[in-house]
């Protein structure tokens, strides 16, 4: 909330852009200073997902954080959005009409390299957060007798630290701490069978479009935002009952190749970037 500020006064006051680009709105309570200052600069906020709607926050945070979602609707020149059921919801919430702009996943198409298990396992990349439905997966693993990789920073919190504690040596369970190498990260998503999702906030999670540009198998949690994401591909979970059950299918959550290709299509970065440069020039 301080360090963003900072950034706009250099780049409206020394660098003197003609465009902002705001990703997020930790600093937008400071858009209506910069208005004042300069006027004629072309503000551009990206939301990112409703942050106010996490679990992790406590009731004085969320109010906060739906000032400041304010503030950035309000004082910005242009809005946008990762996910078409968020464009919904920031034109119900504040009466805007923002521009639909995803992530792309197609710089995780590298050469594999690194560690990973023999195929016939699930893989699960994510925030340890419960938001995330990270108890939910791990339980219905177990249920399931599936095999599963979990990728996640299970030390950042209680609710990991319990979880790894739980589930650590469950058979067929592989709980692994945070990978941010693209190519050991291209590895285990080649040969995972599917990918399971377990968000259930935010608009576009960069992950899952990650993961359509690896696997043609895909498990979502069943929420507005992951059925926008995947366009209603795959199949869709609730609770643990319901993801079990999926599981021991045999051929869950395939995704057609005419309709995956699409999918594909629909999240790489060059179109990405190009929306963003449009939307940018003055």
């Amino acid at each position: 909330m301080l360090h963003d500020p900072l950034a706009m006064l250099h780049a409206s006051l020394v660098a003197r852009v003609d465009t902002l680009l705001v990703l997020g709105y930790s600093g937008a309570w400071f858009l209506p200073v910069l208005r004042l200052l300069r006027p004629s600069m072309r503000i551009v906020t990206n939301i990112d997902g409703m942050e106010w709607r996490r679990d992790k926050f406590g009731g004085f945070a969320k109010k906060v954080l739906r000032g400041l979602e304010w503030c950035a609707t309000r004082f910005s020149k242009a809005i946008i959005a990762d996910n078409a059921a968020l464009v919904t919801l920031a034109r119900d919430l504040h009466g805007i009409e923002p521009v639909l702009i995803a992530y792309g996943g197609d710089h995780t198409l590298v050469e594999p390299a690194g560690y990973a298990p023999e195929t016939g396992y699930w893989l699960s990349i994510a925030r340890i957060e419960p938001e995330n439905n990270c108890h939910m997966i791990l339980e219905a693993a177990v249920m399931s007798g599936s095999r599963l990789v979990f990728v996640g920073n299970w030390a950042a919190s209680n609710y990991g630290r319990e979880l790894k504690t739980r589930y650590a040596d469950q058979q067929g369970i592989t709980l692994m701490d945070p990978v941010y190498d693209v190519a050991r990260l291209a590895a285990l998503r080649s040969n995972a069978s599917g990918y399971l999702h377990g968000h259930s906030v935010g608009g576009t999670n960069p992950s899952l479009v990650e993961a359509i540009q690896h696997t043609d198998r895909m498990l979502a949690y069943d929420c507005v935002f992951n059925r926008s994401t995947l366009d209603h591909e795959g199949e869709y979970f609730r609770d643990a009952q319901d993801l079990a059950r999926l599981l021991q299918g045999e051929n869950t959550g395939r995704i057609a190749n005419k309709n995956l290709t699409n999918l594909r299509d629909r999240y790489r970065w060059r179109g990405i970037a190009e929306s963003y440069l449009k939307l940018c020039s003055p």
